[in-house]
């Protein structure tokens, strides 16, 4: 399990973790899909959502920077399955 991460590092088949402040599942997505544009530098991520706090569509799509986003309001971790 990887602690230690930016949104570069996620590759289709791993599994994001996220706790609250507490240590309550707050999310638990796979990804399914990591795609960066370097000419226009953008990047988005696709997931399956598995489990989320709060109400998300089965699958679930947000750029680099929301999730960048996300990794400051939560404690994220990255399990490599594949």
């Amino acid at each position: 399990m990887t602690k230690d991460f930016t949104a570069d590092d996620v590759k289709a088949g791993d599994l994001l973790i996220a706790h609250n402040g507490d240590g309550t599942l707050a999310h638990k997505w796979i990804v399914t899909e990591n795609y960066k544009d370097e000419i226009r530098g953008l990047g988005f991520i696709n997931v399956y959502v598995m489990f989320a706090q709060s109400y998300l569509e089965e699958t679930y799509s947000f750029y680099y920077d929301t999730f960048e986003r996300y990794r400051e309001m939560m404690e994220w971790s990255l399990e490599r399955v594949s």
